[in-house]
This record gives structure tokens, C-alpha cells and sequence, in this order.
């Protein structure tokens, strides 16, 4: 996407952001699709769509959404968190373990990261 493109990509992710923080969801997600409609490689837009299925406990589409924000934002030791806190609430407790211990290598003093790989590591 062109960078006029991109750059309105991103100002609809904070927008919807902060359509969601004031308990908005049908018009934050209205602004994420929008996001990735103009780019569909915009990983933070699958990182908001992430938080606003597990804030209405959708846990199996923030999965989705969080497995292509890694994917796209691979040295983002916070997606790599959330997926890991989302598998394990699914019950995917090895795949949890890995994304923790991503998030543990991408942020080496990330307690939460740490805490939930232990705690999943088997």
C-alpha cells in the first residue's frame, strides 16, 4: 500500500482504539476493517481486533487475529504475549508455552511473559 494509504490504515486502528476504550465495539471493528481493507498487512489492526474478541471472550477469532499479528509484527514481544495468554485460556497449553517463551526472547524481563511460560512449559 502506498504510504498515504498505510498512514490512514493506521489513523483508523487508533481510532477504533479508542472507539473500543468507550465501550463502542461494533464502531471500533467498523474502523479495524477498514484498516485492513486499505492494508491487510497492518499487524496492529489484527492486534486490535485480537483485544476486541477477547474483551467479548471470543477467544478462538482473537487466536486468528493474533496468529497473523505475529506474523506480520514478528519482533513484537506484546503480540506475541497476548497470543500466548489467548492459548492458554483455549486450553492450547504447548502452543501457549511457545508464544511465551517468543515473548520472553523478544523481551528478556518481561514478567508476565516469563510467568505464563513457566507456568505453561510443561
Amino acid at each position: 500500500a502506498p504510504d498515504a494509504v498505510r498512514s490512514e490504515s493506521r489513523r483508523r486502528v487508533g481510532t477504533g482504539d479508542d472507539l473500543r476504550i468507550v465501550g463502542r465495539a461494533e464502531d471500533a471493528l467498523s474502523d479495524y476493517r477498514a484498516a485492513l481493507t486499505m492494508d491487510k498487512c497492518n499487524g496492529y489492526a489484527w492486534m486490535s481486533i485480537a483485544q476486541l474478541a477477547s474483551d467479548q471472550a471470543r477467544t478462538d477469532l482473537s487466536i486468528r487475529a493474533l496468529r497473523n499479528a505475529t506474523r506480520l509484527l514478528p519482533a513484537h514481544p506484546g503480540a506475541f504475549l497476548m497470543l500466548g495468554k489467548a492459548l492458554e485460556a483455549f486450553g492450547q497449553t504447548r502452543s501457549a508455552a511457545d508464544a511465551y517463551k517468543r515473548a520472553t526472547e523478544l523481551s528478556p524481563s518481561n514478567a508476565e511473559a516469563i510467568e505464563g511460560y513457566m507456568r505453561t512449559r510443561g
